[in-house]
């Protein structure tokens, strides 16, 4: 009766460890040169992240109201999307946390 429990922690184990171990690679990928403070990581998180979110979903409205203008050209199409959509969600979701400059590209 033990060993089931036995093999969950140990799945548990490897599984938390292969995580730390992955985030923690990605975490020293970072930019050296990129000064980042405490400061700068708490009001992008609390002030910057939930405008970006905010703006994104406006940005989605737009978009879908400007669909009927924009759906007879390709590049008008596209470039309403990047404007309104891919431009706010990157720069939401994409840049690293306390870096206030632009968002790397999405592709």
């Amino acid at each position: 009766m033990q060993v089931p429990l036995l093999k969950k922690k140990l799945l548990l184990f490897i599984i938390t460890m292969s995580l730390s171990v992955s985030v923690s690679t990605c975490v020293m990928a970072r930019d050296p040169d990129v000064n980042v403070s405490g400061e700068r990581m708490a009001f992008d998180l609390v002030i910057l992240r939930p405008l970006g979110l905010a703006v994104t979903a406006i940005g989605c409205v737009f978009y879908v109201v400007s669909f009927p203008f924009t759906i007879w050209g390709e590049t008008n199409r596209m470039r309403a999307a990047h404007y309104f959509v891919v431009e706010p969600a990157v720069y939401t979701f994409v840049r690293p946390l306390g870096e206030l400059k632009d968002a790397p590209p999405p592709y």
